[in-house]
């Protein structure tokens, strides 16, 4: 939760840095996705909400303090702006 917090703060000043530190950013958990085993978050999410597409067998997903889950590659870009 912190880290979301750090990166509102982040967002609304002009001229600071912006996006996640790169420790706050490597303490989110990533998985490798599979179909045939549950999730490490708390409840089953089936798609990404930034791409629209459902959780596909060994894709990269990272999930957010919240527990949301969104593929790494969508989501990576984002926190790190």
């Amino acid at each position: 939760l912190q880290a979301l917090l750090n990166l509102a703060e982040r967002l609304s000043g002009s001229g600071k840095p912006r996006g996640l530190t790169k420790s706050e950013f490597e303490k989110l958990t990533v998985y490798r996705f599979s179909t045939s085993s549950s999730s490490p978050a708390s409840d089953m999410q089936t798609s990404c909400v930034v791409c629209m597409c459902d959780f596909e067998d060994q894709q990269m997903l990272r999930v957010l303090p919240c527990t949301h889950q969104f593929h790494a590659k969508c989501v990576d870009k984002w926190l790190k702006v």
